[in-house]
């Protein structure tokens, strides 16, 4: 894993950063997870409002 993540910053698909605590990733992932959720209970009713809550579920994620 470490390789490829090497790899996408060579290649400028990553940029590292500093100063960032894993409290802070772990409360990203959660409301990403949140955000999925509430996009798939949301898709029957409205498709668009789905996925752009979809998409910034990954822009967090």
């Amino acid at each position: 894993m470490k390789k490829i993540l090497e790899n996408l910053i060579k290649e400028g698909l990553l940029q590292k950063e500093s100063g960032i605590k894993p409290d802070q990733i772990g409360r990203r992932l959660k409301r990403a997870l949140v955000d999925l959720n509430n996009s798939k209970l949301l898709l029957k009713a409205d498709t668009v409002g789905a996925y752009t809550m979809a998409y910034d579920a990954m822009l967090q994620a």
